[in-house]
């Protein structure tokens, strides 16, 4: 008796392990899933002293290739520059947070090269460190992000995108 116990025990163990393996493995793949695609985003931030907002197209391939059009305006009391630019990056899910890496920068131009100057935003944008992302939400039409530095979330920069 003792013994059939046991090995129901384990057994029910067994069980409720591998099924809770299958759901997390069937999520993260919905949530890739979920992220493909073209989204419309825009952030806003301050970026060294001045007001940064972006308009930006990102598509995320099934192949993990992100490719990202922006347009980044930044302004202060004195100066207001524009920049266009285009990176391709690689992109990857490590549980709810959206990983951005190998950034390539394809084209960049600004209106304002003495501004491009003082605040090196071409440099910023290759930079090797990959960018992470927590997903707040995420749904057919939306999806929501906040950066994450040094695994804390930075809830004043975040990163709102449309279908």
């Amino acid at each position: 008796m003792y013994i059939q116990n046991y090995i129901t025990k384990l057994l029910t163990v067994l069980c409720l392990t591998a099924c809770s393996s299958a759901i997390n493995a069937q999520t993260l793949t919905s949530l890739d899933a979920a992220i493909v695609g073209d989204w419309s985003c825009t952030e806003a931030m301050d970026y060294m002293g001045y007001d940064a907002k972006s308009q930006m197209q990102w598509s995320f391939q099934k192949n993990q290739q992100q490719r990202q059009k922006t347009v980044s305006t930044l302004e202060n009391e004195r100066e207001k520059a524009q920049f266009n630019y285009e990176i391709q990056a690689r992109w990857h899910l490590e549980g709810m947070k959206l990983i951005l890496d190998q950034y390539d920068v394809k084209k960049f131009s600004t209106d304002h090269p003495e501004l491009e100057a003082k605040v090196n935003l071409k440099a910023a944008l290759a930079d090797p460190e990959p960018m992470e992302l927590k997903i707040k939400t995420l749904t057919a039409n939306e999806m929501l992000l906040n950066l994450m530095i040094f695994d804390m979330e930075v809830e004043e920069f975040s990163i709102v995108c449309k279908r």
